[in-house]
């Protein structure tokens, strides 16, 4: 959902707000040049389209990425920001 210009994810248990933002870098290491892996296109364009297409009612959306703790609460009210690496559209159970 969107909360002013943020866009959020409102997590089903207790409601909790984590502020969703596009992947800065990726967290695999590669070993072998001992630094991040490479982002792909798709997970570079991730979190863009994922704002593309909002679930609508009745749809879920499952989120890969890193997940940052903030050192202050935002000022959307969330402590939390979810990188989008990947994302999934799910129908509800």
């Amino acid at each position: 959902e969107t909360m002013g210009t943020n866009l959020v994810l409102r997590t089903g248990g207790n409601h909790a707000l984590m502020q969703l933002a596009p992947l800065s870098r990726k967290v695999q290491w590669n070993r072998e040049l001992k630094q991040p892996e490479p982002m792909s296109a798709r997970e570079r364009d991730a979190f863009q389209a994922l704002s593309a297409s909002l679930p609508s009612n009745g749809k879920s959306v499952r989120i890969t990425g890193p997940l940052l703790n903030g050192s202050k609460t935002l000022e959307n009210g969330c402590k939390l920001v979810l990188e989008v690496r990947e994302f999934k559209l799910q129908e509800l159970k």
